[in-house]
């Protein structure tokens, strides 16, 4: 993979969906950036302590906080919805479960698959 192969596919995603998905690829990378620059969430220490799914767990907990949202905004207009605890399969402790809008919850999430993608690259996962 080179940085000239991600750009051309970025590009390409460009073409297809406009800069919508620019801005969505780049908030994800902006997120993942600051798991590691300003929590120390590191890929080594996600190699070494999150080799159960946690990080797809936490992803997913934010996925589906997203998806209640979502409803209740379809069905009434509101975006007042804050889920005030984590999903029961919430890997972490209750006082690391940090809810937010949509966007910065589905942001978070999907950095955090990101992550977790990342990690089985590294271990060779399929």
């Amino acid at each position: 993979m080179s940085l000239a192969t991600i750009q051309q596919k970025l590009q390409h995603l460009e073409a297809l969906g406009g800069l919508a998905e620019l801005e969505a690829v780049e908030l994800i990378l902006a997120e993942r950036i600051r798991q590691v620059d300003g929590e120390g969430w590191t890929p080594a220490h996600d190699d070494l302590e999150r080799r159960e799914g946690q990080l797809a767990a936490a992803g997913a907990s934010y996925a589906l906080a997203v998806h209640q949202k979502a409803l209740v905004h379809a069905r009434t207009g509101s975006l007042d919805v804050k889920p005030s605890a984590p999903h029961a399969r919430w890997p972490f402790s209750p006082l690391a479960w940090k809810p937010a809008g949509m966007r910065r919850m589905t942001v978070k999430g999907s950095a955090l698959i990101l992550a977790e993608l990342a990690r089985q690259i590294r271990a060779g996962l399929e």
